[in-house]
C-alpha cells in the first residue's frame, strides 16, 4: 500500500477480491506512513464484508537503494534505511487463534456510514443579523427601543 494512494481505490479492489472472486483471503502490506491508511482500509473492509478473521504482524525491514552519482567513474552509492512494516491477513476461513496479532471476526455492520455532525437549523424562524458578543442575558440589544 502506498501512502499517496486513495483509500477508496484500495477499498474497491479489496471488495472485488473478497466478494467477486474465489479468493478466501487478502493480504495487505504497508510500510512507513502508509500504515495509517492501511489500518483505516482494514477496518472498513472488516465492517463492510463482515466475518473476517484477522492476523497482524508488525516488523522492521531494511530498504537498500542504489543511487547513481553524476560524476563519471564514481561508483554507485548504496544507502540503507530501516522502516516499520505491517502485514495483515483478512480471511473468510478460520486462522490460528494462538498467533500473536489474531483478531476474531465480527459481524457485518449494515448501518449506513453517515456523518455524525449536527445539522444546522436553517428553518424560516431563524433570524439573521449581526452576532453580538459579550451580551449579557436580559440586556437590551443595540437599536432596541423601550416599548
Amino acid at each position: 500500500m502506498a501512502a499517496k494512494g486513495q483509500i477508496k481505490n484500495y477499498l474497491g479492489y479489496a471488495f472485488r477480491v473478497l466478494n467477486k472472486t474465489d479468493h478466501r483471503s487478502l493480504k495487505i502490506r504497508a510500510t512507513g506512513n502508509a500504515i495509517v491508511k492501511a489500518l483505516i482500509l482494514i477496518e472498513l473492509v472488516k465492517r463492510r464484508v463482515g466475518d473476517l478473521h484477522q492476523i497482524n504482524q508488525i516488523y522492521s525491514m531494511e530498504i537498500v537503494t542504489m543511487e547513481e552519482t553524476k560524476l563519471d567513474g564514481v561508483p554507485k552509492v548504496e544507502s540503507r534505511r530501516r522502516v516499520t512494516a505491517m502485514d495483515t491477513i483478512l480471511s473468510k476461513d478460520p486462522l490460528d487463534e494462538n498467533e500473536p496479532g489474531y483478531q476474531k471476526p465480527e459481524p457485518k455492520d449494515d448501518s449506513p456510514m453517515v456523518s455524525k455532525q449536527p445539522k444546522k437549523d436553517k428553518g424560516p424562524n431563524k433570524k439573521k443579523g449581526p452576532k453580538l458578543y459579550n451580551e449579557l442575558p436580559g440586556e437590551k440589544k443595540q437599536g432596541e427601543d423601550d416599548k
